[in-house]
């Protein structure tokens, strides 16, 4: 691999500044596929009668790939980009700038090792992104915005595939072109000495456009609409010696999961029908986790008392797995509990 990058900065004016970079990447890859040779000794004795030799149906679906001799299959490729970056920042006062940028990211194709002579193309995502950034009340209160949007072209994903007609499936790299748009939102706000609100939200509209597997075109490739965070921080000091108390507490809300038809097929959303039993997976999920610490006034020794998802809300996963096709097993687990528990930190 060899890459080489300038960036460059100019400002306009005291406050307005464009930057703009390029970068240059070239990527080799060599792949072997490297089979011995197979022998079936007593081969007579696989004669099944009305179905044929069992020795004959593996050569018919194997062929001189693993009977003949060593077979040594080598595929070599290059792929290169030219990727550039725009953007700019617009500083309205000291505590309010506004900025956006417009920039091309690359990964390099590749190969599937367990799938003969097979490879996928590299990945290239265009990403726009605006907002603003800002700060208020003497500082005490951070406000920032983004707004992003991008396009991807043979994003590379890992996915449970059927291969080469061998009737057990196999973890494969497949490409897709997907597009999305969200906002994003962060508030923190410090009223008082020592406490420290702060609150996130996000939301994200992604769909696929082409190569989408068991999904309709258009449909969502499966990442929850809406995630909200809040929470609080609160430390004072205990006098003297007695150092100091921390205070912590957080709640994270997700929207369910977005369907579509290959998470159908896979039996990870929406309801779950599954040898008799039935069940939802793919909620909307809140989670609320707190910690109380304790330190010493050389913070060198601390003591915490927390939990995570303290009002023991459970989901439950789907129903696929590595085996549900060959052998009907489905796997699926819930959600972790709630969980509480006691941290000592010495620093030496």
């Amino acid at each position: 691999s060899f890459a080489a990058y300038a960036d460059a900065s100019y400002a306009l004016t005291e406050t307005f500044n464009i930057h703009v970079g390029i970068r240059y990447t070239s990527d080799k890859k060599t792949w072997s596929w490297f089979h011995g040779p197979r022998v079936i000794e007593n081969a007579e004795g696989l004669n099944i009668p009305g179905v044929g030799s069992l020795d004959d149906i593996n050569y018919s679906i194997l062929g001189d790939l693993v009977y003949a001799g060593n077979a040594d299959l080598q595929r070599s490729d290059t792929w290169s980009n030219v990727s550039p970056r725009f953007a700019f920042d617009y500083h309205i006062s000291d505590d309010f700038m506004l900025y956006g940028s417009y920039t091309l990211g690359y990964k390099a194709g590749g190969y599937n090792g367990q799938e003969v002579n097979s490879f996928f193309e590299n990945e290239k995502v265009w990403n726009l992104e605006a907002g603003f950034k800002s700060q208020w009340a003497d500082d005490r209160v951070r406000l920032n915005m983004a707004f992003w949007k991008y396009k991807y072209n043979d994003k590379q994903s890992i996915s449970l595939e059927d291969v080469d007609n061998s009737g057990i499936p196999r973890y494969v790299t497949q490409t897709s072109d997907t597009s999305g748009q969200g906002l994003d939102v962060e508030m923190l706000w410090a009223p008082v000495t020592g406490l420290r609100l702060f609150a996130n939200a996000g939301y994200q509209d992604v769909t696929c456009s082409k190569n989408c597997g068991r999904s309709e075109v258009g449909e969502p490739t499966g990442e929850p609409k809406t995630r909200i965070s809040a929470g609080f921080d609160y430390g004072m000091p205990l006098g003297g010696d007695g150092g100091s108390i921390a205070f912590h507490a957080d709640h994270s809300y997700t929207s369910a999961q977005r369907e579509n038809g290959q998470c159908r097929e896979d039996g990870t959303c929406g309801p779950i029908f599954f040898d008799g039993a039935t069940w939802i997976t793919g909620e909307a999920r809140n989670l609320t986790s707190v910690r109380i610490t304790w330190s010493n006034a050389d913070e060198d020794l601390s003591l915490s008392i927390f939990g995570t998802n303290i009002f023991n809300n459970r989901y439950n996963g789907g129903a696929g797995g590595f085996v549900i096709e060959t052998m009907g097993a489905a796997e699926g687990s819930a959600s972790l509990p709630g969980v509480w528990g006691i941290d000592l930190t010495k620093h030496f």
